[in-house]
């Protein structure tokens, strides 16, 4: 089973949750990219993200960008710091970022019918492969 999510949708998301709302751009199907700019006098953010590894339990990812965001990201991870779930973390040290996706009630009710198998980008969505259980 295949489930599509557009990166439109994890920007309205994201916007409603922590108030910030990312564009999302394809890299290819392993990769994507983030860019944020917050007003017309700062740069534009720019971090590309890989899945690096996958697991039922957790979905390990590292990420790249300039020394200039790397100091950004590590100010906005620092600031957000109460709005990230218990199930996401970030190692800004070593540019990695861990989903646990079993950290999340929701996700923990989907996992009884079915499983993360893969996850892969395209040009408008992230593609959630799920296997039944």
């Amino acid at each position: 089973m295949n489930v599509q999510i557009n990166y439109s949708e994890i920007s309205d998301f994201m916007e409603q949750r922590i108030g910030l709302r990312p564009i999302f751009s394809f890299v290819d199907n392993k990769a994507f990219e983030v860019s944020y700019k917050h007003n017309m006098f700062m740069p534009t953010i720019v971090v590309k993200f890989r899945i690096d590894s996958m697991r039922k339990d957790c979905i390990c990812l590292s990420y790249e960008c300039s020394n200039a965001a790397s100091m950004i990201v590590t100010g906005v991870v620092a600031y957000l710091k109460d709005k990230i779930p218990s199930g996401i973390e970030v190692n800004n040290v070593d540019k990695r970022v861990n989903i646990y996706p079993l950290h999340f009630e929701h996700v923990n009710r989907v996992y009884e019918y079915v499983t993360l198998s893969d996850i892969t980008f395209a040009e408008k969505s992230v593609n959630v492969g799920l296997s039944l259980e």
